[in-house]
């Protein structure tokens, strides 16, 4: 939901925007740079961040033919780093995390681009979720291991061996406590003690609920697991 109170999806199939009466969608042959579109992030400025297989992009929407899409270069190791989740920071920092790149800092300046962020040899593997807790902390939910990163830019991480199995999901709730959800398990965890606290909800082996893909909290305070 932008700051208009549209709609926006990204789909295995292209970018659909929903206005409250009818749905404009976005294909490869209106533009759009790859049909795989996994996030879509505001800017701010009347465009949007938009992650796809074929890379990051900034979206203008516009009624001329054919839209904008600027392309954002993620340069590093990995020429194909293939975005798949994008996180605005409460200090507006725009992050990219990517299936084969790892974590970006996007530079939003008049040439945006991307910066790697480098997480000591950690090796998460594909980047599925970010989050941000109270004190200001990016939570980093990928298929090895939950990172988190500090304000100051110090490192620690939870590795399978310790209970987190495949992050797909992050959602901080009003009480400012962590959830982070995956194959197998969910978990919350309290990021105000050291070391963290972490319960953990186990689903029986082969129980296919235990496959979590995603997290949200209602107006009304209930999580819902999907």
């Amino acid at each position: 939901r932008d700051s208009r109170g549209r709609l926006w999806f990204c789909t295995v199939e292209g970018l659909s925007l929903f206005d409250g009466q009818r749905f404009i969608n976005y294909r490869t042959n209106e533009g759009l740079p790859h049909r795989m579109v996994t996030d879509i992030v505001e800017t701010g400025h009347g465009g949007y961040w938009l992650a796809t297989f074929g890379g990051l992009f900034l979206f203008r929407p516009s009624l001329l033919n054919p839209v904008r899409f600027q392309s954002v270069p993620l340069p590093g190791e990995s020429v194909d780093a293939q975005p798949t989740v994008l996180f605005k920071s409460s200090a507006g920092e725009v992050w990219c995390g990517t299936l084969r790149g790892g974590l970006y800092r996007i530079e939003t300046g008049p040439s945006p681009h991307g910066v790697a962020v480098a997480l000591s040899g950690m090796n998460p593997g594909e980047i599925n979720a970010l989050a941000e807790t109270p004190d200001g902390s990016m939570w980093i939910g990928a298929s090895r291991r939950l990172i988190r990163r500090r304000r100051n830019g110090e490192l620690s991480s939870w590795a399978l061996t310790n209970g987190v199995h495949m992050v797909r999901s992050l959602l901080v709730d009003r009480q400012g406590l962590l959830w982070a959800a995956g194959a197998g398990q969910i978990s919350r965890i309290d990021p105000r003690y050291e070391p963290v606290a972490i319960t953990r909800h186990l689903y029986k082996e082969g129980d296919p609920q235990g496959n979590i893909e995603c997290l949200y909290q209602d107006s009304g305070g209930t999580i819902w697991i999907g």
